[in-house]
């Protein structure tokens, strides 16, 4: 009677795992009536590994106390705390069964879970919060002040954890966590504080530390730890971790403290550490800032009109005759003036906006080359550029919409690019809309020369590099006489860049040379002055 009446569930349960008995409260537990739990074995409503106690044939045991986790009907789990004991049978002391007095606690455990994240402990790992270690952060900084004891704080991110949740699942992730948070407690000395501070991100404060080259060490020894292979439910996991160090004597509050560790772990990330663990450096953050800077202006550039090009004539040496000119792009910055490439186009690659502006470069060169009589036009593709899917439609569209003859545009890539498109046909595609192609700066890019014929190209450009010492450096007229001979016989127009005098356009001419560029002629002027150029130049010279 008092088992039908309480408030408790009761559950008699057979070594078999059959159910004896359950009042009321025991089926209300685990969301069924008291006919149905005698129709399935007991281990239906309990998760995994929670039948040791339940269920035995231990005839000693007796008000055992244990915390067993009841699966309702609904698929959701119930937090209990259990009381066992043996029933024996009276006449043979033979176990008949487990009895046990469940209570739900899942509404307290809930609770408690609530009361301890507010405290700052971190549900998964039982370790301290972002909160809380920014506190005790606080404190050794109070701490260093009064004795003069120095310390440092490494951020620990689990670079790839992405990916092991990717081809793992869910519930091998937080494994994962949870045994990446154990070896990181185990390397740590008892005075120092873990924390968890982000989703895959641990944090050790390393209390009297003033030695950097300790610090160092610790972290080398702990990213080679972590990088040792897991064994988590018969799976192998291997993660890969960036560590960054900031030491107390480079800052004055915990959140300064806090902010370098983070900013050393996207220095090492970027690579400008030569492993995976590096110390916070200023010059590396200004230079980062001033990328980050130098991005979010390019981002805006094209839609505020800076960006310009400027157009350098091809000249024939003999005649003064200009065959093309090369579009060469410049960013009027608010603040910085007229800038090259060189000073912004690795930011462009890197962040993906080369993308935008080349198309802006291509279409707008194609405009104005309309405009002239029958002058061709160079445009310069990226790396970045040639791999991306757009290209030949941005090509295509701006040569539709300018009305430009295909034939009077070329496009320049670079060896380096030439190179790692062989075998793809990605420059026969480009050739595919009936423009020309040139290959930019060669010389640089150690590719053979043997190569050059599998190079779908029209024009090769040998890189000013070569030219500059041409008239003092019997090795490097050695070479372009090489280049030249070999491209002009397999039909390749060759053009010298970066001519500045006229000692090497006298060796220029000497070789054999048809075709050069460079400040000895003009220097990128806007499009208006290109007709003026063009004139000025005509005659021998």
């Amino acid at each position: 009677m008092l088992a039908q009446a309480t408030g408790e569930g009761w559950w008699l349960i057979a070594p078999d795992s059959s159910t004896i008995y359950a009042n009321p409260r025991m089926a209300e537990l685990v969301g069924q009536t008291e006919g149905q739990m005698y129709q399935v074995p007991a281990t239906t409503y309990l998760t995994q590994g929670q039948s040791r106690v339940l269920i035995t044939t231990d005839p000693t045991l007796a008000f055992l106390a244990s915390e067993p986790q009841l699966v309702h009907s609904s698929g959701a789990v119930v937090q209990t705390r259990a009381m066992s004991r043996t029933i024996l049978d009276s006449a043979t002391g033979a176990p008949v069964g487990v009895l046990s007095v469940l209570t739900d606690v899942t509404d307290q455990r809930r609770m408690a879970e609530e009361t301890r994240r507010r405290l700052g402990f971190d549900d998964l790992t039982g370790l301290p919060t972002r909160l809380m270690l920014t506190d005790r952060v606080a404190q050794q900084f109070a701490l260093a002040g009064r004795y003069d004891v120095p310390f440092a704080l490494l951020i620990c991110d689990l670079s790839n954890f992405r990916f092991v949740n990717y081809t793992h699942n869910r519930l091998i992730g937080d494994q994962v966590l949870v045994r990446v948070a154990k070896r990181i407690v185990a390397a740590s000395r008892g005075v120092d504080v873990v924390a968890r501070v982000g989703g895959d991100e641990f944090a050790i404060l390393l209390t009297d530390c003033a030695d950097p080259a300790v610090a160092l060490q610790f972290a080398q020894r702990l990213e080679h730890r972590l990088h040792q292979p897991l064994a988590i439910a018969d799976q192998q996991c291997t993660v890969s971790t960036d560590i960054g160090i900031a030491m107390s004597t480079g800052a004055d509050t915990a959140e300064e403290l806090m902010q370098k560790a983070w900013e050393a772990v996207y220095q090492v990330k970027e690579g400008e550490h030569q492993d995976r663990v590096g110390f916070y450096d200023e010059t590396l953050r200004v230079r980062a800032m001033g990328r980050l800077a130098m991005v979010d202006g390019l981002r805006t550039a094209l839609h505020r009109g800076e960006m310009e090009l400027r157009y350098q004539p091809m000249v024939d040496i003999a005649t003064g005759t200009v065959g093309a000119v090369e579009a060469l792009l410049r960013w009027r910055h608010p603040q910085r003036g007229l800038i090259t490439p060189a000073q912004f186009l690795a930011v462009a690659e890197e962040s993906g906006l080369i993308v935008d502006i080349g198309a802006w470069v291509i279409r707008e060169a194609c405009m104005v080359a309309a405009g002239w009589d029958r002058v061709a036009v160079h445009v310069n593709v990226a790396a970045y550029q040639l791999d991306h899917p757009t290209l030949i439609d941005d090509i295509d569209a701006a040569l539709s919409d300018s009305g430009l003859d295909p034939a009077l545009l070329t496009v320049e890539i670079t060896e380096s690019a030439v190179i790692r498109d062989v075998g793809r046909g990605r420059l026969d595609e480009v050739r595919g809309l009936g423009v020309r192609l040139a290959i930019d700066d060669f010389g640089t890019g150690y590719s053979s020369l043997a190569h050059l014929r599998r190079i779908p190209a029209h024009m090769l450009k040998i890189d000013r590099l070569f030219i500059v010492n041409l008239t003092g450096s019997a090795e490097d007229r050695a070479i372009i006489q090489a280049i030249r001979d070999l491209a002009a016989a397999i039909g390749m127009q060759v053009v010298a860049e970066g001519v500045e005098t006229a000692d090497q356009l006298a060796v220029l001419r000497e070789l054999g040379f048809t075709w050069a560029q460079g400040l000895y002629w003009s220097e990128a002027v806007p499009a208006d002055e290109v007709p003026d150029v063009i004139h000025h130049l005509a005659g021998p010279w």
